[in-house]
């Protein structure tokens, strides 16, 4: 639709102000309040990746808050209160569930997606070393019984 994807171009601002200028218009608040707290932890790296202490001559903040209300500075911030975010850990691997399976999850894949909680967590939450168990896990290997109610599908 009508989608204002240009940002404002005073480049005596930092990004983080051109979002905030973003973001007073409600059609765009809607969607950009939810993502730039998380991109602006990224804010210390520049278009091509390199580390910078400032923007314009300004110094940068890359602090945001989470929508829980847990605060964090800098993408190790982010990292940090994503990892101890019990939403953001079953969003992941519910998700990550979906995706392995080919379908939509239900109440009677709970238990897998509960499982595959406690295996990240085993694994001090290094995905790869995750996956690595994921795929010789029931949870990967077999479909969840269902119940039998007498009736066909």
């Amino acid at each position: 639709g009508n989608v204002n994807t240009v940002l404002p171009t005073d480049p005596t601002l930092t990004t983080r102000e051109k979002l905030e200028l973003h973001r007073s218009s409600p059609a765009c608040a809607g969607c950009h309040s939810m993502f730039d707290p998380l991109g602006m932890a990224l804010e210390h790296f520049d278009s091509i990746g390199q580390y910078r202490e400032t923007e314009n001559g300004l110094p940068i903040d890359a602090s945001g808050v989470l929508e829980d209300g847990t605060a964090f500075d800098d993408a190790v911030g982010l990292g940090a209160a994503l990892r101890a975010s019990p939403v953001a850990n079953e969003c992941l691997l519910r998700n990550f569930y979906r995706d392995v399976n080919g379908r939509a999850d239900d109440l009677y894949d709970q238990p897998q997606v509960d499982a595959m909680g406690a295996m990240l967590a085993s694994r001090n939450y290094v995905f790869r070393d995750f996956v690595a168990d994921f795929v010789v896990s029931d949870a990967f290997r077999s479909a969840p019984a269902l119940p039998i109610t007498g009736e066909n599908p």
